[in-house]
């Protein structure tokens, strides 16, 4: 009985995650972005950019300000992925409210 509760929820997961047919869509940067944010959709965005004969490097800096400013909108950042602490960028987030 529980598992058909939690079907539904199943269910929307699957459809909410991002499919190679989703990256072909996006833009170049929108794909690095994705790859930069989800480590475990990095195998899916480079065959995406293999594909495209591109890559993220001429977007650091784009992406670099793009994690910023999902970090002072209150999202995850990209504080902890591989690429936010080889760019520079993966520090504790500073400011807000402290302590009393």
């Amino acid at each position: 009985m529980r598992a058909l509760l939690l079907l539904p929820v199943v269910l929307l997961a699957a459809c909410a995650s991002t499919s190679p047919k989703d990256l072909e869509k996006m833009s170049t940067i929108d794909v690095c972005y994705e790859g930069m944010m989800d480590p475990d959709k990095k195998a899916m965005v480079d065959a995406e950019l293999t594909r495209r004969q591109e890559n993220c490097d001429k977007y650091a800096e784009k992406l670099k300000e793009m994690a910023r400013q999902e970090a002072r909108a209150g999202g995850p950042g990209a504080q902890g992925t591989d690429a936010a602490k080889s760019s520079g960028y993966g520090g504790a987030p500073s400011g807000g409210m402290g302590r009393y």
